[in-house]
């Protein structure tokens, strides 16, 4: 099994019972990122409270949780500066830290060990409360033992 297809061998029992669907109902497609290398699934739901599309990414490259937290400063940064800019929001008691980027659509999160980062690409009719409580619980079963200190952000 490649690297890709363990991200879709993992991710695929939750998005189908997040979903209520049967477990053939999530149809999934293991690639490579093509700027990184990094393995990707790609989920696809017809059915239930779908359409829905949304990909997984496993980075294991050096320093995620510094990667991750950059991204989330950078971000906030933004937001002063652009117009109509939706800010960055911080998912409790998830992973290390973890944020989600409603501009993208991404939620990330880390271990210590891997960044991994949920993208809704596509999902009609469903605000952005509904995608970030789908994209941390389909994040959470990829965080393996927590490495290194959690955030300030009140977690215990």
């Amino acid at each position: 099994m490649t690297r890709a297809e363990s991200v879709c061998v993992t991710g695929r029992p939750v998005v189908a019972a997040r979903l209520g669907v049967s477990f053939g109902g999530v149809s999934i497609r293991a690639i490579k990122s093509p700027t990184d290398g990094m393995p990707v699934c790609r989920f696809r739901v017809s059915q239930g409270h779908g359409p829905l599309t949304l990909s997984v990414e496993v980075d294991d490259s050096p320093q995620p949780y510094q990667v991750l937290e950059r991204r989330a400063v950078e971000e906030g940064q933004n937001f002063a500066f652009i117009a109509h800019f939706k800010y960055p929001q911080a998912i409790m008691h998830l992973g290390l830290d973890a944020w989600w980027f409603p501009r993208e659509q991404q939620a990330q999160t880390t271990d210590g060990r891997v960044l991994i980062t949920v993208t809704i690409i596509s999902w009609p009719g469903h605000g952005n409360r509904p995608r970030k409580a789908l994209s941390a619980a389909v994040a959470r079963p990829y965080l393996g033992r927590l490495i290194g200190g959690r955030t300030d952000k009140g977690e215990a």
